[in-house]
């Protein structure tokens, strides 16, 4: 499965030749700061256990989850995904997560990879509703989902526990019409 972004970027799923290029690129403090889930320093055995989750996931269900986001060499450059809970009893909701490597953002990448999975979502995979949470402190991020059409729905406190700590958290979705 290929889903075109523009015609230097695509979205596929991952392939184990992603390892290396996937270690290099998340493993960057800012994006262990900017995710739940991350960790920094990122090594090749997080990696092995992200293979295995998806693969695993995959295998389960018959759908793909994650998205590599690839360059027009056909590197890994960032990843793209959902979560695939059925929230609820509510399957026609998700939530989404994503990030690019440091040398690849501000270009303009970031938005045009959410608009044209999001498009994806709520057009392919029959969601009515795609989540996104942002941190406070991630702007960027918060930008990137404005641009791409996502409205901010509200502040949640304490949303979220990573590392002891308690985290608030700014949610944003976009909905089909």
């Amino acid at each position: 499965m290929l889903i075109k972004v523009t015609n230097e970027i695509s979205l596929t799923p991952y392939l184990k030749k992603d390892k290396s290029d996937l270690v290099k690129h998340i493993n960057h403090s800012d994006i262990s700061n900017n995710t739940l889930t991350i960790p920094y320093p990122y090594k090749k055995e997080d990696a092995d256990i992200f293979f295995n989750l998806i693969q695993e996931k995959e295998k389960k269900t018959g759908k793909v989850w994650n998205w590599v986001i690839r360059n027009k060499e056909n590197h890994l450059i960032g990843s793209i995904g959902l979560l695939g809970g059925n929230f609820f009893g509510n399957p026609h909701r998700d939530v989404f997560g994503y990030w690019i490597g440091e040398e690849f953002r501000g270009k303009g990448l970031m938005t045009k990879v959410v608009e044209t999975f999001a498009d994806y979502c709520l057009n392919e995979r029959g969601l009515v509703r795609l989540e996104a949470s942002v941190f406070p402190h991630n702007q960027a991020s918060m930008r990137v989902l404005e641009k791409a059409g996502f409205e901010r729905e509200g502040y949640l406190r304490k949303m979220f526990l990573k590392k002891g700590e308690y985290l608030d958290s700014v949610l944003f979705a976009k909905i089909k019409e």
